[in-house]
């Protein structure tokens, strides 16, 4: 986890553990006072109730308060910032879930309600939601794993391939990543993939090829229609040129080379050419 989250869940996690140990020293101090059984009940309450507001106020504050204002339900729209915040963004609640569960344990322990059988019964729960849920709970576990592992990232173009596509390759650049799907961008069509899918998915990841710009030194002999005709001649297609020096002895050309046209082919061609300039004079 980031420094920033480790800090905060130290820090209210610490005052946590202070509050309620001042709530367990003054539950027991006035449980010892003799006063009637219904001013028992009242400070008893109290203390559990002011606990229970500063607990919820301490846990609330886990987290950097930046992360939670990522929106969901606008995939399309969202960063890819937003989107690598999301780990983040699940660690900090699943550690607010967890430390609303203990305030709450405290203060009904407070209340002198049992928590065993509620601690039983939630368990008993969670296993059958579990089991019911299995297919849900693997795609959001597959969704955690890819955002943070991040074998690809959203804008790269990616080929996937698993048995579970019964052996069908999706290709497409991919437009979003959330806790269930995996959408890809096909021609026009959009392609949602099941996280637990992709996860054991044969990935291919296509790198973007870009024009590069290469510079050439020219010699006067050599005219720019003559160079423009040399290195369509070599490319198979007309290449944007720009002269970028001028001196007495020639002049500097910036040629735009498309990522599958071999630059040395190009500065072969111009030697060539300029070679046979000079037998000509």
């Amino acid at each position: 986890m980031p420094y920033s989250l480790w800090r905060s869940v130290l820090t209210n996690g610490l005052l946590l553990l202070i509050a309620a140990l001042l709530t367990n020293l003054a539950s027991s101090f006035f449980a010892q006072l003799p006063m009637s059984i219904w001013y028992h009940h009242l400070l008893r309450y109290g203390i559990a109730i002011l606990f229970s507001l500063i607990g919820f106020r301490l846990v609330r504050r886990i987290g950097p308060h930046d992360v939670f204002r990522v929106q969901h339900g606008q995939s399309h729209g969202e960063t890819a910032r937003a989107i690598e915040q999301r780990p983040l963004l699940v660690a900090a609640r699943i550690l607010r879930f967890v430390g609303y569960i203990v305030v709450l344990l405290i203060a009904l322990n407070t209340f002198n309600i049992n928590v065993q059988s509620l601690l039983v019964g939630g368990a008993l729960t969670g296993v059958i939601l579990g089991i019911a849920a299995q297919s849900t709970l693997s795609n959001l576990f597959a969704g955690l794993l890819l955002l943070t592992l991040r074998p690809f990232t959203v804008g790269q173009k990616i080929s996937f391939r698993s048995s579970f596509f019964s052996s069908v390759e999706y290709t497409g650049v991919v437009i979003d990543m959330n806790w269930y799907y995996t959408v890809i961008k096909d021609q026009g069509r959009e392609v949602k993939l099941p996280n637990a899918a992709v996860i054991v998915s044969a990935v291919v990841v296509h790198h973007s090829q870009e024009d590069q710009k290469f510079t050439f030194a020219v010699p006067l002999t050599l005219t720019l229609d003559s160079l423009t005709e040399t290195l369509k001649r070599v490319s198979g297609r007309e290449l944007p040129t720009r002269i970028t020096d001028l001196s007495s002895s020639g002049y500097h050309v910036e040629v735009t080379c498309p990522a599958d046209v071999r630059p040395d082919l190009l500065r072969c061609a111009l030697l060539e050419a300029t070679s046979a300039l000079g037998q000509e004079s």
